[in-house]
């Protein structure tokens, strides 16, 4: 599970779950560079941030199950159709409480709980071991991503000072500067990812056991994806 930066649409955004992730090889650093632009990522990543650390209180106490893990798999894609898009934003705007974010916003949310109820799930445990995968997933697959979105940006620099006369003082002082607010934001983002839980108890082998599937179906929701 392991791939390169760049921003990713879980199937679990009907749900509100907006994170940044990592994924397939093509981002590089001048993607990374790109998503330092225009006035809300401060306001992203304090949302990110707030995200991260009610998920890992939410999480914390959880341990995936085989019954739990292989329920979630098969329920994981159909969770696109939850919410529409507009419903989904409604969603996100009410868990955000305060300083704070509220997965008991989206557990008591009328439409999800009729979901539930059509598949026979209960809408909390199911929830919770859903939120924990998507927690160890995010995790393994961002770690290594960022440090080699990291690892990545000196090549950008060389390359932008050896551009230096040919783009002129200004252009190059640009070009650094969203070079470093770059990097800032990869490390930030990384500290906010290293929170994150590590498998726990009998976890590790069962993440082991279905890594298969999880890699199949988890990693189904590409921006694009028919």
């Amino acid at each position: 599970m392991r791939h390169a930066l760049r921003r990713r649409r879980l199937a679990a955004l009907p749900l509100a779950l907006l994170v940044v992730t990592v994924s397939g090889p093509s981002a590089r650093g001048q993607e990374a560079v790109a998503l330092t632009e225009g006035d809300g990522l401060a306001a992203m990543q304090e949302r990110v941030s707030t995200f991260v650390e009610a998920l890992v209180a939410y999480t914390k106490e959880v341990r995936l199950t085989e019954a739990g893990l292989e329920s979630v798999l098969d329920h994981y894609l159909a969770l696109e159709d939850v919410h529409g898009e507009e419903e989904a934003q409604q969603v996100v705007e009410r868990a955000f409480r305060g300083d704070g974010y509220d997965f008991g916003v989206v557990v008591g949310d009328p439409t999800y709980v009729a979901w539930c109820g059509e598949r026979g799930l209960e809408p909390e445990p199911f929830f919770r071991q859903f939120l924990r995968l998507q927690a160890l997933w995010m995790r393994e697959e961002s770690l290594g991503g960022l440090s080699r979105a990291l690892e990545e940006l000196p090549g950008q620099r060389a390359e932008i000072d050896a551009a230096r006369e040919q783009m002129g003082e200004e252009a190059y002082a640009r070009a650094v500067a969203s070079l470093e607010e770059a990097q800032a934001m990869i490390a930030q983002t990384r500290a906010m990812m290293e929170q994150l839980p590590v498998p726990g108890g009998d976890e590790a082998a069962l993440l082991e056991k279905h890594e298969g599937r999880i890699r199949d179906t988890l990693g189904q929701d590409e921006p694009g994806r028919e």
